[in-house]
């Protein structure tokens, strides 16, 4: 029997990071830390505002930093982090979001503004403020290219929560009135035991820690991404959101129809037609039973006479796991090697 595995690769649960209203310092401090120990970032900005001081009234960080500029967005990503909206202005507006004009502009305009900045796609926005902005933003989803939304509700994700109301718990000292400390091991055993998606959810990283309710330290941040790959070790899939989001997404739009077993192949056919064109990883993992016999075996993928190359892993003595980009009508092969 073929099937989908839950996480890319087989892993047993998966760990990204967010930082919202992104100060010049976190590239600075955090990009190094995030290297050492090889867990991509995730910038989230506020479109309007980038390289120029913070213009948010009623905000921790109104013209107190500067926020970060193209061009260390760009840097980011050269280092395999990801970029998205976190509106035009953070709900400056009048009104903000509740009015439809202006709504338009903090989801639609930015994530096209960003775009053109950027010169990559923009799949993912993140909500400015708290979850309250997300009805008013979800009508503009589809025609923003938007693939996922993000709040900040302090639970774990999984593969079948609303790609629209995904949740990211908080990572810096102040939680409550009575959880004040920093904990690198928040919800890590948890998303381990359970197969959940963490997606932690900060600002800044600096050496001196001036909002401490929405900041870490380099040697903070470094302790959490200890702890995250060791405790994670060979389970943990690092990633940033976008591409488990893309992940989801081929997961569930695709399917295996045809199975056929002879003694000699195991052979069928993948259709996903409805996978969106925004989509920019189109990995998918796979398990397959095997007879006994087989002690080692070939795969041929694929589509329209081409093949596909393929990352294929003995589980045991009946079961593989393989994977490889995924398209509608691809023709899958498997036999014993002789």
């Amino acid at each position: 029997m073929v099937s989908i595995a839950q996480w890319k690769y087989g892993k047993r649960w998966v760990y990204s990071t967010t930082y919202d209203e992104v100060p010049t310092s976190t590239v600075q401090y955090g990009l190094p830390v995030h290297e050492q120990f090889g867990v991509p970032g995730h910038l989230t900005v506020v479109v309007g505002q980038m390289g120029e001081p913070r213009d948010v009234p009623g905000s921790g960080y109104d013209a107190t930093y500067t926020h970060v500029s193209v061009a260390e967005c760009k840097l980011a990503q050269r280092y395999g982090w990801s970029v998205s909206s976190h509106s035009m202005t953070h709900n400056k507006l009048p009104g903000g979001m509740a009015v439809p004009a202006n709504a338009r502009i903090e989801v639609v305009d930015s994530a096209k503004l960003l775009e053109e900045r950027l010169g990559t796609p923009v799949t993912t926005f993140i909500a400015p403020g708290n979850d309250h902005c997300l009805p008013y933003a979800w009508p503009l989803a589809e025609e923003a290219g938007y693939l996922s939304m993000f709040g900040v509700r302090d639970q774990l994700n999984y593969p079948d929560t609303d790609l629209m109301q995904l949740c990211r718990p908080v990572v810096y000292h102040k939680l409550d009135e009575y959880n004040r400390r920093y904990d690198p091991y928040r919800l890590i055993y948890r998303a381990r035991e359970t197969g959940g998606w963490v997606v932690d959810y900060t600002h800044a990283v600096q050496d001196e820690l001036v909002i401490p309710n929405r900041e870490l330290t380099p040697g903070e941040l470094g302790a959490r991404l200890e702890a995250v790959t060791r405790v994670g070790g060979d389970e943990v899939w690092l990633a940033v959101p976008e591409e488990v989001v893309d992940y989801l997404i081929l997961a569930r739009e695709t399917t295996v129809i045809g199975e056929q077993r002879t003694p000699t192949a195991i052979s069928y056919r993948l259709a996903a037609p409805d996978i969106p064109e925004r989509i920019q990883w189109h990995t998918l993992t796979f398990t397959c039973t095997v007879p006994q016999d087989w002690p080692d075996v070939s795969i041929e993928v694929t589509r329209a006479g081409e093949s596909e190359p393929v990352t294929l892993e003995r589980l045991d003595d009946t079961t593989i796991r393989y994977s490889h980009r995924v398209y509608d009508g691809q023709a899958i092969r498997i036999e014993p090697q002789t």
